[in-house]
């Protein structure tokens, strides 16, 4: 233990730990795929700073984690719409419904309501050949609209599994490697 705490002190990382690291990377990003607290952002934010020279390596695994969690969603979410088309096939579906508009008056109920407007079109676009993967590497690239809501509706919506994933990790790769990379050139 002292020996590890001696290498961090004078900034040389021991592979075993450097390699355990990147393990621990892998499940990080699994766990913020499952748990909205545990943060990919923070991590792509730290990482620089604690293995300043194989942090590329760490991230390229925190965003494997992070895409295989997603890539769970998303069959979760097609194989749910499956069965609810099984299970509906032949029913009425018609919407008897009430719908109550519980919004706040004034410019939170403006906002929520734009913001829905935007998440219901990209939703919408999931289906088209070209603008649903651009909004699914938009959504992991920005997180608007929230890349979870995308990865559950693009199963939904059944939009190809390669696209998505090919897409999302693209847009994610760009995000956490971009945020990383900043911090490491503002480390020196």
């Amino acid at each position: 233990m002292l020996s590890v705490v001696a290498a961090l002190g004078s900034g040389e990382v021991p592979g075993w730990l450097q390699t355990s690291g990147i393990i621990g990377a892998v499940a990080f990003g699994l766990l913020s795929a499952y748990v909205p607290p545990i943060n990919a952002e923070v991590y792509a934010l730290a990482i620089p700073l604690l293995f300043p020279e194989g942090w590329i390596w760490h991230i390229l695994g925190m965003s494997a984690g992070f895409m295989i969690g997603k890539i769970s969603h998303y069959v979760a979410a097609a194989r749910g719409m499956e069965m609810l088309d099984r299970r509906w096939r032949g029913r009425d579906s018609g919407d008897d419904a009430d719908p109550a508009d519980g919004a706040p008056p004034g410019w939170w109920a403006r906002i929520r309501a734009r913001l829905a407007r935007w998440t219901k079109t990209a939703i919408e676009t999931l289906d088209r050949p070209v603008a649903g993967p651009a909004v699914v590497f938009a959504s992991g690239l920005t997180g608007v609209p929230p890349f979870a809501v995308i990865t559950v509706a693009a199963g939904a919506r059944r939009t190809g599994l390669a696209i998505f994933t090919v897409a999302g990790t693209a847009g994610c790769l760009v995000r956490f490697v971009g945020t990383a990379a900043l911090v490491a050139l503002a480390a020196g």
